[in-house]
């Protein structure tokens, strides 16, 4: 049971890889062959080149390495965007809360909010990883988002077409909205899977088992579970 749970969430990267930063890196890959003659362009700059690729299997390859690089570069660029706009959210947040005279966090707690929001994502999925099957889902479909939106603000500058452009800058608009509100969601959903693992941890659950299809816990295990909520 636990090896096909291994399994599920090991796809879930290669799910990650491919959503999150191949598929956003090939739309904007295919704008970009749509706005250029890509052969007669690789011909006229590296024609000569001996060290390209010349069977169809090295291209192919050649495009999935691009669109995949791309990718990556749109996503760092979708993450900086957004946290622009979280830093824009909480400094309106904060405004806010000084009109109203309440306590505002500041960054020292904050970043010591987060540090433990972290520490305990990475103990609880390695007690109980089935819990964030739901939330690495998410966390994918935000990340595609991210990057699909930046894909089409790419996009605009490259499609030939006027109307094409107007449509695909409103679209990305859109995304980007729909972007910044996924990304507050997973955050959120974090801290609810977090708190769930808390929850089986108080009571007494034993942790998940890796590579082991029908065996029961050891009995070391059963009483450990009871100092399985992290300290602090």
């Amino acid at each position: 049971m636990w090896s096909v749970l291994g399994t599920l969430i090991s796809g879930f990267l290669l799910i990650r890889d491919f959503f999150g930063y191949l598929l956003p890196g090939a739309v904007l890959f295919g704008c970009l062959a749509l706005s250029i003659d890509v052969q007669r362009f690789v011909h006229d700059n590296f024609g000569t080149a001996d060290w390209l690729p010349r069977s169809e299997w090295a291209i192919a390859a050649a495009v999935v390495g691009a669109c995949y690089a791309l990718g990556q570069l749109l996503a760092s660029a979708g993450y900086l965007v957004l946290d622009g706009i979280a830093w824009i959210e909480r400094k309106h947040e904060e405004k806010k809360k000084a009109r109203d005279r309440k306590q505002i966090e500041t960054k020292e707690e904050r970043a010591a909010r987060q540090r433990k929001l972290t520490a305990d994502s990475l103990y609880f999925r390695f007690r109980y990883p089935s819990l964030f099957i739901e939330l690495d889902r998410r966390d994918t479909i935000a990340v595609f988002r991210t990057g699909l939106t930046m894909a089409l603000f790419g996009s605009v500058a490259l499609l030939p077409d006027f109307w094409l452009r107007a449509g695909t800058f409103i679209a990305a608009t859109v995304m980007l909205w729909v972007s910044a509100r996924a990304r507050c969601h997973v955050e959120g959903f974090t801290e609810d899977t977090i708190a769930a693992g808390v929850m089986a941890a108080e009571a007494k659950m034993p942790p998940e088992r890796r590579g082991v299809s029908d065996a029961k816990p050891p009995a070391e295990e059963e009483s450990a579970a009871a100092e399985a909520k992290p300290k602090g």
